[in-house]
């Protein structure tokens, strides 16, 4: 089983504050895995460090069997798609009027803009993708007409377009009512299950969103490791409520975690 992404003891210091401290961790091939933890707990730092944007204060950084310092990034980030906020935010901004296939189509070549001339292999592959995530009737609207729900399809009909081995969904159902959640969610679902499809990182705050097919989970906290491993071992009362320093309780559902608050927070008496 090939190795898809090595970190070792890596640590990244800015200024006086250490943001993530001697984080190790391997993901192999067939392996999809969720990062968790709350606010400020350095997982948008660790995803850039992946990604190449933020270097290491120590430690060194393995992705695709290609060591960073070795390999040109650009690319390598031809094979790693990246599914965040930030991401649609930027293409609303510069691209919001352009059609959607045009906004997919870029992603063949992993670029942040949209494009209106490619080649028949191109959109023929684009349309497959589209008509795979159900977004075959909208592929000549502007991309800002879109609902929230269908725009996060976008963005993951973008990333599929690329020679994907590596796709990491940051927050991917942020701001989606409970219907189109779910519905992203079976479509992932299903994309998962095609030949060829890349191993996943699945960043979220919502534990109900891990679904069967995510195999492993990382919980992180203040730049630390509080556990990582089997889904099954790590989503556990103790260890989720040591990650978020409140007490839960976990309940399984259709093979899902669900997680509850299971009593008062401890909190300043000023009232």
């Amino acid at each position: 089983m090939s190795q898809v992404l090595h970190l070792n003891s890596v640590t990244w210091i800015r200024g006086n504050d250490t943001i993530l401290n001697n984080i190790s961790w391997v993901i192999e091939s067939g392996q999809h895995w969720a990062l968790l933890g709350p606010n400020g707990a350095g997982k948008t730092s660790l995803l850039n460090i992946i990604n190449g944007y933020q270097w290491p204060t120590q430690g060194s950084v393995s992705v695709l069997g290609q060591r960073f310092g070795t390999v040109d990034l650009r690319d390598l980030r031809r094979n790693i798609g990246w599914v965040s906020p930030s991401v649609m935010d930027w293409l609303g901004t510069h691209h919001g009027g352009r059609p959607v296939q045009e906004v997919v189509w870029a992603g063949y070549e992993s670029r942040m803009s949209a494009i209106s001339q490619v080649p028949s292999h191109i959109r023929k592959k684009a349309a497959t993708v589209m008509t795979q995530l159900g977004l075959e009737s909208m592929q000549s609207k502007p991309l800002l007409q879109l609902s929230q729900g269908e725009r996060q399809k976008v963005l993951l009909a973008r990333a599929w377009m690329a020679d994907l081995q590596l796709l990491i969904l940051d927050e991917p159902a942020q701001g989606l009512d409970l219907r189109a959640r779910e519905e992203f969610l079976q479509y992932l679902s299903a994309m998962v299950k095609i030949a060829g499809a890349p191993a996943i990182i699945y960043v979220t705050h919502q534990v109900e969103e891990i679904l069967p097919w995510i195999t492993h989970a990382f919980l992180l906290q203040r730049g630390k490791t509080v556990a990582q491993g089997r889904v099954v071992d790590v989503l556990t009362e103790d260890k989720l409520s040591r990650c978020y320093d409140v007490p839960v309780n976990v309940t399984w559902r259709n093979q899902r975690p669900w997680l509850y608050v299971s009593g008062p927070l401890s909190i300043p008496d000023v009232f």
